[in-house]
């Protein structure tokens, strides 16, 4: 829980992470184990609960999360507190404590990342939670989560749910199904049968009950009192991405936390509209596989009510007492990247006292970044051993490194390095081989069985409009100038919100990539 202030919390933030996923079968004596743990989930809060922290305003965060590098597989449970493992009991307490201390005007901000499932029968829709007395997973249905999120509206707080999940069976129908991102799990009915699932923790009486009357993914998304922003469209799958060292991240949790920080360099108030404006215009131009979706009253967010930063730029530092590492407490949740430059400071010795007596701060660099930590360097060698083991320090961040440019696969052996060569001053477009730089690109570069290039989007659909261009070295001056032009209109599609007028966000509009090209060729 975050500090507060005297007057107490006027924000609350339930973050919800499930990264295991140990799912139990079978009867005594012959039970089988599935892993279905996710790599991203129990990240995806952290984050959330790290921008948090940046603001102001007082918060109340409750955070329950648990990963699968802590699960004991021997003895079946995890190695975090019982009291902040993302179980039935848990999240339900957690609501009703918001229930409870919260008052009319207060925000509400619910995060869930993990797995969502629907059953199939009555297309009942739940979010999976974490269990260790049971079959390893615990139904939350639909139903129950509405009762609270409305007990809340009725009270007169305003309420943000965020679901990083789906609930779509496509899952179990697509060709490239990938059990280890997408973030559905089927529907097992042993699961309610084994938990007893209407029945509620102690003193539940103040969310309401009622037996049978689980509810479907319409119902559930048609909130009239508060406001749901959820991972993809109801029909779609919800992803987790994976950056260069193996580390995921679901998709929306990653993309909001990156569309927060813009929104707030430009000094905009994130109303509900203009968030998820910016969300989905940030997935087409990166991440075009799926599609985040508003629900709901709008209007202003939970995150639009914070007026003033604390200054969060600062991040504290640390040196070793034993070895030479110097580490930065920040890595990719904290979109910390290779090559970021920071001046350091004593942590004893405030900013202010540094600059008035014209102290030259260290300047150092993250050589290596890590999902939580990253390692730093001086960027003068000489000033290396003024920095004494067992030192802390605060870190100001003064450059970054993160690039802007849209990232193209190409799978055309032998001619990436005269890509790279033709392109390197590109200002938009970057270029590597199809078995590098895991995570999600902007396009796909692939020679068909005709020897003509074909480009493809991160949805794996043919980019309409291509003209065709042969597969040999007389026709690769056409294929850079595509990718050039293609890229140029993503990045400037992932700015198109910065370039519109903020006053009303519902008059932004974006130009169609078919449009673009047809005017071209």
């Amino acid at each position: 829980m975050s500090p507060l202030s005297d007057f107490g919390p006027t924000h609350w933030a339930v973050l919800v992470g499930v990264g295991v996923n140990i799912v139990t079968t079978g009867n005594e004596g012959e039970r089988s184990r599935t892993d279905r743990s996710l790599r991203g989930a129990d990240q995806d809060v952290v984050a959330i609960a790290e921008h948090l922290r940046t603001y102001a305003s007082p918060t109340d965060i409750v955070m329950l999360k648990v990963t699968r590098a802590s699960y004991d597989d021997v003895c079946g449970h995890p190695t975090e507190a019982k009291e902040t493992l993302p179980t039935y009991e848990n999240v339900l307490s957690s609501l009703k404590r918001v229930v409870n201390l919260g008052k009319r005007g207060h925000h509400v901000y619910i995060h869930f990342s993990g797995h969502g499932t629907r059953r199939a029968q009555d297309g009942a829709v739940a979010l999976v939670l974490f269990d260790t007395a049971l079959a390893g997973i615990r139904y939350l249905y639909g139903s129950m989560l509405r009762r609270a999120l409305q007990k809340m509206t009725e009270l007169g707080m305003h309420v943000t749910l965020v679901l990083d999940c789906c609930f779509s069976g496509s899952a179990l129908r697509g060709d490239d199904w990938d059990g280890a991102r997408i973030r559905f799990m089927e529907h097992d009915d042993a699961v309610d049968a084994r938990s007893d699932h209407e029945a509620l923790a102690p003193d539940s009486t103040s969310l309401g009950t009622g037996r049978g009357s689980e509810i479907k993914l319409s119902h559930l998304l048609d909130p009239k009192t508060y406001t749901i922003l959820s991972a993809c469209g109801p029909d779609e799958l919800a992803w987790e991405i994976e950056f260069e060292d193996g580390a995921r991240r679901g998709a929306l949790s990653y993309f909001l936390v990156d569309s927060l920080d813009a929104l707030r360099k430009r000094r905009a108030h994130a109303t509900d509209q203009l968030l998820h404006q910016h969300i989905q215009t940030t997935f087409r131009a990166r991440y075009s596989r799926q599609t985040p979706m508003l629900y709901g009253k709008g209007g202003l967010s939970f995150f639009g009510q914070y007026a003033t930063s604390t200054g969060g730029s600062l991040t504290s530092a640390y040196r070793e007492v034993e070895g030479d590492d110097l580490v930065l407490s920040a890595g990719q949740a904290h979109r910390v990247h290779k090559g970021d430059l920071y001046v350091l400071y004593p942590a004893m010795l405030p900013e202010p006292v540094m600059e008035s007596a014209r102290l030259p701060p260290l300047k150092v660099a993250a050589y290596e970044v890590g999902c939580l930590t990253s390692k730093l360097s001086a960027v003068d060698s000489s000033e290396a051993h003024t920095i004494e083991r067992g030192s802390s320090w605060n870190a100001r961040l003064v450059a970054s490194h993160s690039s802007q440019r849209i990232l193209v696969r190409l799978d055309i052996v032998g001619q990436l390095s005269e890509a790279a060569r033709s392109l390197q001053h590109h200002p938009y477009l970057e270029v590597c081989a199809v078995d590098r730089r895991p995570g999600p690109s902007a396009f796909h570069v692939s020679v068909t069985d005709q020897r003509t290039y074909e480009v493809r989007d991160s949805a794996s659909k043919r980019v309409e409009n291509v003209p065709q261009i042969p597969a040999h070295a007389p026709g690769d001056g056409a294929l850079w100038d595509v990718l050039g032009h293609l890229t140029t209109f993503k990045f400037f599609e992932g700015l198109g919100l910065c370039l519109q007028p903020l006053h009303d966000p519902h008059e932004a509009t974006l130009p169609q990539p078919n449009n673009c090209f047809q005017h071209t060729y």
